[in-house]
């Protein structure tokens, strides 16, 4: 540290050169299909809540986003292809036919 409170330029420069080589190190992957699985999953939550979707509904919508790869738990009440593995999300409703929506989507 120099007199005035600031490092030394060499000091700076010695940090940003290690701050490069470990953001160099860290695998960096393009692959956002997991982050867009998500997005869809909790889009159509919300779109089924708002909606007071009926089962039907659901189904039909989860079947163009996912193909065969998810159940729906309707207040504790398992619809579709039981599974285990992959990621859930849940919404709970304040009004309509569901108290709580979840939705399992194998990854």
């Amino acid at each position: 540290m120099s007199p005035n409170g600031f490092f030394s330029f060499e000091a700076a420069a010695s940090f940003f050169i290690f701050l490069c080589i470990i953001l160099l190190l860290i695998p960096q992957s393009n692959d956002f299909s997991d982050v867009l699985l998500h997005q869809k999953t909790g889009d159509l939550l919300i779109v089924w809540a708002v909606e007071k979707s009926a089962v039907e509904e659901m189904f039909s919508d989860a079947n163009y986003f996912f193909g065969n790869n998810y159940y729906l738990s309707l207040d504790d009440r398992i619809y579709g292809n039981y599974f285990s593995g992959g990621f859930s999300k849940e919404i709970s409703v304040c009004c309509g036919p569901y108290k709580k929506i979840k939705l399992f989507v194998k990854n």
